[in-house]
């Protein structure tokens, strides 16, 4: 499995969500560097989207703003395994998220691409090597997590 819709989780309320300039405003908790920094950046949510979230798993998650300005390189995602569930708010234009057999210059095939609907939660592996493509637009996702 790479990507799947899932309907266990609800739609989030509006007044629950934050446009993408109270969102940067957050902590930015992850460590980027270089031209990292300019590409990717995961946002403390604020503890009524958290506790929120919270409400549907059990088992302790984390919940991030996720924003993505640049296209990601092939890549499988550090310190985290197995699915993280993704509930997009603005897809940032004709954006696909990819699968490939291997990470980096060894990446010449692509496995599963899709493209994701704004407002409705999916899993997605990030065990796997994929990225996304060049947004025209900020990305910008929640994102939920096992602690």
């Amino acid at each position: 499995m790479y990507y799947e819709t899932i309907s266990f989780l609800p739609h989030i309320p509006k007044n629950l969500l934050d446009d993408l300039d109270t969102i940067e405003s957050y902590e930015n908790v992850f460590p980027a560097q270089g031209e990292y920094v300019k590409t990717y950046a995961s946002y403390v949510a604020p503890n009524p989207l958290a506790d929120f979230m919270q409400l549907w798993f059990d088992y302790p998650v984390l919940t991030r703003y996720q924003v993505i300005k640049k296209a990601l390189h092939v890549h499988v995602d550090v310190g985290i395994k197995g699915v993280k569930y993704n509930y997009i708010l603005d897809t940032g234009g004709d954006v696909k998220t990819r699968w490939w057999n291997d990470v980096d210059e060894k990446a010449t095939t692509i496995l599963h691409e899709v493209q994701s609907e704004p407002f409705v939660w999916h899993s997605l592996n990030i065990s796997e090597p994929h990225n996304i493509t060049e947004p025209s637009r900020p990305r910008v996702s929640v994102v939920v997590r096992k602690k």
